[in-house]
């Protein structure tokens, strides 16, 4: 982290290309894997650059499984170690919205290419192997997403239009955050319990995000209410697949307001 950028980009450029080049080597794996959380420790100006840089271009490129045990941990962790700020977001979207190439031929004619438009903008595809987070680290990762100005609390159409590109991006982390704190186990720090406080927290957001959206009839309102609502029924298909019945259960009433949200915006 204490190179010089130029030093610094031509190295990460390296492990990049010699990484892709056979990513299943165990050497590469077991040994380059653990010094993840030092090449990707804030440089000195604080900068999540070398974070960004592998999520892009090594990350889509590697093995899920590989990924989701060396890499996706690394890259979650400097995201917390950051304060709240954009560039952080931006790290974790790019994480939480990684698709991986499926190997094989595919026949497209059996594809519904809506669907599959859909599962492409709205993944938890990265949380699917990762190891069990702790709570603290999931904490600031869900903070980063639930911790912040709504539309309502800025006056000019500028400020209002950023506020709403923020939504936009926090949707699309949902369903991935969602998926971590789903699969989360038990532990010394809170393990199932703080999970689901976790995501009933998510859930009270869909609700109220959505409700405030409905307050403003306008174009780009309407956009971000869906892709709030997309976001929400992924999140929710990943609860049911994950949690209990009764956790599921004692989410009933921001699925009923998120019910009533979607309605209002077809039909209206």
């Amino acid at each position: 982290p204490n190179a010089s950028r130029g030093l610094q980009h031509k190295g990460l450029r390296y492990l990049c290309a010699a990484w892709k080049s056979n990513p299943t080597h165990p050497s590469f794996a077991l040994r380059i894997g653990k010094y993840f959380p030092t090449v990707l420790s804030l440089s000195d100006d604080n900068s999540l650059g070398p974070a960004l840089f592998l999520s892009k271009n090594l990350l889509p490129h590697l093995p899920k499984k590989i990924a989701s045990r060396y890499l996706i941990p690394a890259l979650m962790n400097a995201v917390a170690s950051q304060d709240r700020s954009d560039e952080s977001l931006v790290l974790l979207h790019t994480v939480a919205t990684t698709v991986w190439t499926e190997e094989g031929v595919v026949d497209t004619a059996s594809i519904d290419l809506d669907d599959q438009a859909a599962d492409k903008f709205f993944t938890s595809e990265g949380a699917e192997f990762c190891p069990d987070f702790p709570s603290e680290l999931l904490l600031r990762l869900f903070d980063l997403c639930l911790e912040f100005e709504t539309p309502s609390d800025r006056s000019t159409g500028q400020e209002r239009e950023y506020v709403l590109g923020k939504i936009g991006y926090v949707a699309r982390c949902m369903p991935f955050l969602v998926s971590l704190g789903c699969s989360r186990g038990d532990d010394d720090s809170g393990g199932v319990s703080s999970s689901n406080e976790l995501i009933g927290r998510v859930f009270h957001w869909f609700a109220s995000i959505s409700k405030e959206l409905e307050s403003t009839v306008d174009e780009k309102t309407h956009i971000t209410q869906a892709l709030v609502i997309e976001a929400f029924s992924k999140s929710s298909i990943e609860c049911h697949r994950r949690l209990s019945s009764s956790v599921v259960a004692s989410l009933g009433n921001a699925l009923s307001t998120m019910r009533s949200c979607a309605n209002n915006l077809l039909f209206s």
